[in-house]
């Protein structure tokens, strides 16, 4: 029963139970206290395992053993599966924070940039997960923890639930943190809710893309992988970043940037002074030949050239109708010697030569300079085998002297084939490239540019396949599809310019349809009069085209929009506290007006008003609140002042009208004379200071003005006599007697 789950239930006699989470009723989540470990803890609990609770249990179990293998900062850690009767549990880490769900009920729709700065790291625990063990099966709002630092951590997955897509359901998700609604079921439901996703938000289309993609029905449409899902992500982080992507730039050459067939020979020095030390002596060999042939010959190795010395050619013609020559004599025999010793040196200089012409490749980048170099050998073999050894030392020194110009040639063979396999990387002719990239190897092994020229060959077809495609999703209006396959080809080869210009150029216009729509969606925003709206959505279009011209006027009239919307706030309140004859406040709102726009009529006039209402209202409370003030003659001079001014004042509101009429009251009781009765005894000569002395009298009266009086009476040989009368205005009936009755 659920209500057997409550706050402060213990299980094992070691969890006790604090906060249910709310998840679904079949597997409850609940935060606990470990009284063992003394640490916060989230328990999984199953219940109502029934017929199939052993199955349950033993899927349970493997489920659980397998999240434990993969450990990732994002993903939650089974720490053990429990019993406590027939309650079977799961403890799992960390055990502080809350469910997505319930914060999305609390928070509502979630800005894509924040989205996305969660979402990331939850997918590589998911992709973690999946290389560790396979599918998830249960990614949801349920099955994601919010940990007090805003971490989305995943949890594991409820065994006892059918498992689903995690594309699928990782694109429901999505949807529900970017619109604020629960994703649709069933998830394929979800293409009906990607149009919402653009409706008044501000949710780039290649997200929108992706959310579309994850919810295909067709496991083919959908993205490869999560680790797919991923890359996506990161580029959509990268197009939606405050600074537009850096052009993805070819690394530095290692040579300077003079034409290749002007650039220094790779080689060692030593290897080429040792081939200019092979062309000097070739030359040698040519133009010095009779008189080396003429020499012994000298003892030398198979790879170093010799020079030798070639005889002068027997121009003998013999006519063939003669009778055959006379024997050889042993004189004849010596000269056919020396001459096959001349050959077998022409022959030392030719096969080293010919040799490392093989070795740099010269049958492949140098193919009909080769074959005229190896013909003429081949005519010195014929000569030699027909014992014409001088015409074979000349073949032979021919060759020799052909090979070691191919060899020569070899630094510009090397920029030609370079620049052609460029060339035909550019052209997509992956052939052409493989062999001029695959004979530039044979003359340098090893070398940079040739070596990353051949890998990038061998990708041509992968890369044509992804630009033919992006190329088609360009043409049929598919930017976001385009924008993914020209990412993966720049990828792919760094160096292709074909790549990073149509990545470029549909990131570009990516980015002007984001910054027109986000635009539209700002004055739209602006004639709504939902000001905050429309500086959100402007700014945002401003990070797609910074410094566009159209950004700063827009946000000039959000901005006076903004400052009307407050100045007519603050003039409404500042008017509805004058008329409630809140002098004071109202100064305040009027003077809060001026701070935003010194010039501002109203707030001025407003202000002088307040200000005048202010002293005059203050002046007057001073006379009511201390009507004395007016038994003077200097306070009933300033009230006269003050009723004076105040006639002048017009629209007076009711306070400042009441105060104006009580103290015109008081100030006419104050200036009306007073009847007073004074008896004496005839003989005491009676004063009254401020007044006149009035001699004796048995009674008089005398018409004061209200205020304080002292009179004082005077007789021979008694003492005077002093009577202090306090006249407040409307008072009646006032009688004093001054009599002086003790004598002295």
């Amino acid at each position: 029963m659920t209500s057997e789950l409550h706050e402060g239930r213990i299980l094992q006699g070691r969890f006790v139970l604090r906060r249910g989470l709310g998840a679904a009723a079949s597997a409850p989540l609940w935060t606990a206290e470990d009284r063992h470990l003394q640490t916060e803890i989230l328990l999984r609990l199953h219940r109502g395992l029934g017929a199939t609770g052993e199955a349950t249990r033993e899927r349970i179990l493997r489920d659980a053993r397998r999240h434990r293998r993969s450990r990732h900062p994002n993903a939650a850690l089974v720490c053990d599966v429990h019993e406590d009767g027939e309650l079977l549990f799961e403890s799992i880490e960390p055990g502080e924070g809350e469910l997505l769900s319930t914060v999305l009920e609390r928070t509502g729709a979630m800005p894509y940039r924040a989205a996305l700065e969660r979402l990331r790291p939850l997918v590589a625990a998911i992709v973690h997960v999946h290389e560790h063990g396979g599918e998830h099966g249960r990614i949801g709002l349920d099955h994601v923890l919010v940990d007090p630092s805003d971490r989305w951590i995943l949890l594991p997955g409820d065994a006892t639930a059918p498992p689903r897509s995690d594309l699928m359901q990782l694109g429901g998700l999505l949807a529900a943190v970017l619109t604020g609604n629960r994703p649709p079921e069933p998830p394929r439901a979800l293409n009906d809710v990607t149009d919402r996703l653009h409706a008044g938000r501000t949710v780039p289309a290649l997200l929108n893309q992706l959310v579309s993609d994850l919810g295909e029905e067709g496991v083919s449409q959908r993205p490869g992988g999560m680790r797919e899902v991923l890359h996506r992500l990161s580029q959509i982080e990268d197009f939606v970043a405050p600074a537009p992507a850096p052009a993805i730039e070819a690394p530095p050459p290692e040579r300077d940037e003079q034409p290749p067939a002007a650039r220094p020979s790779r080689f060692p020095v030593a290897r080429f002074a040792w081939l200019a030390a092979l062309a000097a002596i070739l030359a040698g060999a040519v133009f010095f030949g009779p008189a080396l042939l003429r020499r012994s010959p000298a003892p030398t190795t198979p790879d170093e050239p010799v020079t030798v010395d070639t005889p002068a050619p027997d121009t003998t013609v013999t006519d063939p109708a003669e009778p055959p020559p006379e024997p050889a004599t042993p004189a004849d025999d010596a000269a056919q010697t020396a001459a096959q010793a001349s050959a077998d040196e022409a022959l030392g200089v030719y096969l080293p030569a010919r040799r490392r012409a093989d070795e740099i490749g010269a049958a492949t980048w140098s193919s009909t300079a080769y074959e005229a170099a190896a013909a003429k050998g081949g005519e010195g073999d014929v000569a030699y085998l027909e014992q014409q050894y001088t015409e074979a030392a000349d073949h032979y020194l021919d060759a020799a002297e052909a090979f070691y110009r191919i060899a020569a040639s070899r630094i510009e063979a090397l920029s030609r084939l370079l620049r052609e396999g460029a060339e035909a990387i550019e052209s997509m002719d992956a052939t052409g490239a493989t062999e001029a990239f695959g004979s530039a190897l044979l003359i340098e092994p090893g070398h940079d540019e040739a070596q990353a020229g051949l890998e990038r060959a061998g990708t041509l077809e992968e890369l044509r396949a992804l630009l033919v495609r992006g190329g088609e999703h360009e043409v049929e209006g598919r930017l976001p599809l385009a924008l993914i396959d020209y990412r993966a080809a720049t990828e792919l080869d760094p160096l292709s310019e074909t790549a990073s210009t149509s990545y470029e150029r549909v990131r570009t216009a990516l980015a002007d349809e984001e910054f027109r729509r986000l635009m539209a969606l700002g004055m739209e925003a602006y004639h709504a009069g939902a000001l905050e709206d429309a500086s959100r959505h402007l700014l945002e279009a401003e990070r797609f085209r910074p410094n566009a011209p159209e950004v700063a006027p827009a946000l000039a009239m959000v901005a006076e929009a903004r400052l009307r919307r407050r100045v007519e706030r603050l003039q409404a309140r500042a008017v509805s506290l004058e008329n409630e004859e809140r002098w004071q406040d109202a100064w305040n709102a009027y003077r809060n007006v001026l701070a935003l726009d010194t010039t501002i009529q109203f707030a001025q006039d407003g202000k002088t008003r307040c200000e005048e209402s202010i002293r005059l209202s203050t002046h007057a409370r001073r006379f009511l609140d201390d009507p004395d003030l007016l038994l003077e003659p200097a306070g009933r001079s300033d009230a006269q002042q003050l009723l004076a001014e105040l006639a002048t004042v017009p629209d007076k509101g009711p306070k400042l009208a009441r105060m104006h009429a009580d103290l015109d009251r008081q100030v006419r009781l104050a200036t009306t004379p007073l009847r007073v009765l004074v008896r004496s005894d005839g003989k005491t000569e009676v004063v009254v200071y401020r007044v006149r002395p009035f001699g004796t009298f048995e009674s008089i009266k005398l018409d004061l003005l209200p205020g304080e009086y002292t009179f004082v009476g005077h007789r021979k040989g008694y003492q005077d006599v002093r009577i202090t009368l306090r006249l407040k205005p409307g008072a009646e009936n006032t009688v004093v007697t001054v009599i002086c009755t003790k004598t002295i």
